[in-house]
C-alpha cells in the first residue's frame, strides 16, 4: 500500500479507506499540496475581476504546473513493474473498448495519471472560458463551475451564454 498512498485518495482506490490513508507515510489529503490546484478554479469563479486572478490566469503558469504534475505521474507510472504491459494494453485496447478502460481503472498508477490528465485539461479549458469571458464581458462563473465539474458541458454552457449575451448565434461555432 505504501507505494500508492501518496498518489491516491480512498475515493479513487477501492479498499483504501481514510483510516488506511492516514497511516500512509506522508499522506495528508487536506494538505496544501493536495489542495493547491483548487485555487485556480476558485479564483476564476469567486474572484474573476481580481488583479491577482487576472495576472495568474493570463499567464500559462497554472496550465504548465498541471502539465508538470501530469508528466510526473506518467514518469512515475513508467517506472513501475508491469508498466510496459499496461501501456501496451492501453495503446491496443484502451482506446477502442470501454471494457478495457474499465479494466485499466483497477490500476492505481493509471487512475493517478488520468486524474492529473483531467485536472490539466479542465484547467486549460476553464482558463479559456475565463479569459474569453473577460475579453467579451460575458459572465462565466456558472460555465466555469460546470467546466470543473463536468468538463465539456461547461464549455458548451459558455458558448451558449456567449451567443445569448452577444446576440450572435454564429458565435456558437467559434472558439
Amino acid at each position: 500500500m505504501q507505494e500508492v498512498c501518496h498518489l491516491l485518495t480512498p475515493s479513487v482506490r477501492p479498499g483504501l479507506d481514510w483510516a488506511d490513508a492516514h497511516r500512509c507515510q506522508g499522506f495528508e489529503p487536506w494538505s496544501s499540496r493536495h489542495r493547491s490546484w483548487q485555487h485556480f478554479p476558485s479564483n476564476m469563479i469567486f474572484q474573476p475581476h481580481s488583479d491577482r486572478t487576472k495576472a495568474l490566469m493570463e499567464s500559462s503558469i497554472p496550465v504548465l504546473l498541471c502539465a508538470a504534475l501530469h508528466l510526473s505521474m506518467v514518469s512515475y507510472g513508467l517506472t513501475q513493474p508491469g508498466s510496459a504491459e499496461e501501456f501496451q494494453f492501453l495503446a491496443t485496447q484502451g482506446f477502442v473498448k470501454l471494457s478495457a478502460m474499465q479494466e485499466m481503472r483497477s490500476s492505481p498508477v493509471f487512475v493517478s495519471e488520468e486524474w492529473a490528465h483531467v485536472l490539466a485539461w479542465d484547467l486549460f479549458v476553464g482558463r479559456y472560458v475565463y479569459l474569453d469571458g473577460l475579453a467579451k464581458k460575458i459572465p462565466t462563473p456558472h460555465s466555469l463551475f460546470f467546466t470543473f465539474l463536468l468538463g465539456p458541458l461547461g464549455l458548451t454552457m459558455h458558448l451558449i451564454t456567449r451567443a445569448v449575451v452577444l446576440k450572435d448565434a454564429s458565435s456558437l461555432t467559434k472558439l
